[in-house]
């Protein structure tokens, strides 16, 4: 972790993540790898799902070589896949884990991608899938901290129905991930609604795996934008390693202080009117399509 990344953490409170069990989806690749990384540095005992075992490896390998005393446990996960989400939850029922961090999507899969159940593989892993395992995770750890990660391109669904956002083909690829990240904002306010303990971030835009997916020209060259007109990766991830330290209330919501929120460290914001949009349209959906995939998974 770089000296800027310490003093700002240290700022805010967080010197140490010493006995805190951390849950981090997302970890093997960009924000979400440079927040495991730093919460490795702070202490933090980690629960990293992977879904290749060569990312697995890596990033086992630069942890354990830069901090040898880390204890990380590692899952086999897909969040496209109902029966996985069950696996997972299942086999984190009898951790005391602390922080839940819902970071790992999708942005640009193949064409005609889907869940196994079918539904459309961006919105079905990126808001199906997180509200199906944190559905189940708060069962098993009612007291745990759960924070959601949505995104600065979040835009409300056509119709404010998201219904047709499960329908593979029916949206172009770019617009269903953006409306997932909406459908993450809503699922933050119901939740808060509901009491839970949740938080949730917005880490800005930075220079990750972004553009995979739409070509090796186009990858190197939106990363090398990225690169100059965005912040590092590692200002990105400071707002998960603040949220999984526990020092902030449910409701807290976090954001870039920069120019329209695309870059600078983390600030507090107020939850913004736009999360409460559609939301309760959203559930209408979430539910129909998990019973789907329940009834799915009891065949």
């Amino acid at each position: 972790m770089n000296e800027k990344a310490k003093r700002f953490l240290t700022k805010n409170g967080v010197t140490s993540l010493l006995g805190r069990k951390i849950f981090l989806s997302g970890a093997t690749s960009g924000i979400g790898e440079e927040a495991a990384k730093m919460m490795a540095e702070l202490g933090a005992e980690l629960f990293l799902p992977y879904r290749t075992e060569r990312k697995k490896a890596d990033l086992e390998k630069e942890i354990i070589s830069s901090f040898p005393s880390t204890i990380l446990h590692f899952y086999k996960y897909d969040q496209s896949s109902f029966s996985s989400i069950v696996a997972m939850s299942q086999a984190l029922e009898k951790e005391d884990i602390d922080s839940f961090i819902f970071n790992a999507g999708v942005m640009h899969p193949d064409k005609g991608a889907v869940t196994e159940t079918g539904n459309s593989l961006t919105f079905g892993t990126n808001a199906l899938g997180v509200h199906e395992l944190f559905s189940l995770l708060k069962k098993s750890h009612p007291n745990a901290q759960y924070c959601f990660v949505s995104s600065i391109t979040n835009i409300p669904p056509g119709k404010k129905d998201y219904s047709s956002y499960l329908v593979p083909e029916s949206h172009l690829r770019f617009l269903e991930y953006c409306v997932s990240k909406r459908a993450i904002m809503n699922i933050f306010v119901s939740s808060y609604e509901d009491e839970d303990n949740v938080v949730m971030a917005h880490p800005g835009v930075a220079k990750s795996q972004i553009y995979k997916g739409l070509g090796k020209i186009v990858y190197n060259l939106g990363n090398a934008v990225l690169t100059i007109t965005t912040h590092p990766v590692w200002k990105a991830a400071l707002s998960l390693v603040l949220l999984s330290s526990g020092n902030y209330s449910k409701g807290t919501y976090l954001v870039p202080r920069g120019l329209f929120e695309i870059w600078g460290y983390p600030k507090k914001k107020k939850i913004p009117a736009k999360a409460y949009h559609s939301y309760q349209n959203l559930e209408k959906t979430l539910l129909l399509a998990e019973e789907r995939d329940t009834a799915s998974f009891k065949e």
